[in-house]
């Protein structure tokens, strides 16, 4: 793993850090893996899996001599567990996450040690867990590094290398274009699909689950991602995600007016436009 640090701590080992942990052993001449679960489970889950070559109950203990440091946690988890292992991390230090949001990020690490630069995978699924780790989740995926004007730019460039090890493309942004742009292709589509399940729900649910086809199997799948995590990811991006929401109920509205006047015409040239809009977005 040319040019990238010799030993890589990951605090947190769920879906995402197991999956990093997992990937990074693949890479030949890769690092030394160091992690940090609060779960005896899953510290030793990890070691079983090989997603980690130490484990410990303490991040900054995992975080010691590390020269990067990835946290894999809920968004408003990192800044104080960061904070508690400033002493075990060095100016020279590389620290990053893989978190949904970045604003929230970007100003609330500056009590840390070491340069701190976003990072987002587009990549994961609404299931969690270390038990749910692959080592090929990261493989081909897009990560957004999300460095500030005054970021240096070697330590980008490490981070940038770290993820193409692992398989994935790294592209740059703004931490605020990064979660407004977020805001619109992943956190309005899950309040969405939460809202479809909900309405759902409430219905004759006998009824519901024996006309249930892969339409609403479809639509409510990210509902069933982690709460505390999507919790996280609305409270640290809920301007841009209220916008969205303005968006969302203003197209409504015109549609549902569309279709109490009885303009099924217009109904059908909106479909018709959706579509097209979805092959354009799809490529």
């Amino acid at each position: 793993m040319n040019d990238t640090p010799e030993r890589v701590a990951i605090v947190g080992l769920g879906l995402m850090g197991g999956s990093l942990g997992l990937a990074l052993k693949q890479v030949s001449g890769g690092p030394v893996v160091a992690a940090y679960a609060r779960r005896e489970e899953t510290r030793k889950m990890a070691l079983q899996r090989g997603a980690a070559d130490e484990v410990f109950d303490d991040p900054a203990a995992a975080c010691s001599g590390a020269r990067l440091v990835v946290f894999c946690l809920p968004v408003l988890a990192i800044p104080p567990i960061a904070v508690t292992c400033a002493g075990s991390i060095s100016d020279s230090t590389v620290t990053t996450d893989v978190g949904s949001t970045k604003e929230h990020l970007s100003r609330s690490m500056h009590d840390v040690p070491g340069t701190f630069i976003g990072s987002h995978p587009i990549c994961g699924s609404e299931k969690t867990g270390l038990e749910r780790a692959r080592a090929d989740l990261y493989l081909e995926s897009v990560v957004v590094l999300t460095p500030l004007p005054g970021t240096n730019p070697a330590a980008t460039g490490t981070l940038s290398r770290f993820w193409q090890s692992i398989g994935a493309t790294t592209v740059e942004m703004s931490p605020k274009q990064h979660d407004g742009t977020m805001a619109a292709t992943s956190h309005l589509p899950h309040l969405v699909s939460a809202m479809i399940a909900q309405l759902a729900g409430d219905s004759d649910l006998q009824n519901v689950r024996q006309l249930s086809g892969s339409g609403i199997r479809d639509m409510t799948r990210l509902a069933d991602g982690s709460p505390e995590i999507w919790h996280d990811i609305v409270a640290s991006n809920s301007d841009s995600i209220a916008r969205e929401l303005d968006r969302l109920s203003a197209l409504s509205g015109k549609v549902k007016e569309l279709i109490l006047k009885k303009d099924f015409p217009a109904v059908q040239r909106f479909l018709e436009e959706s579509r097209r809009a979805r092959r354009e977005l799809l490529g």
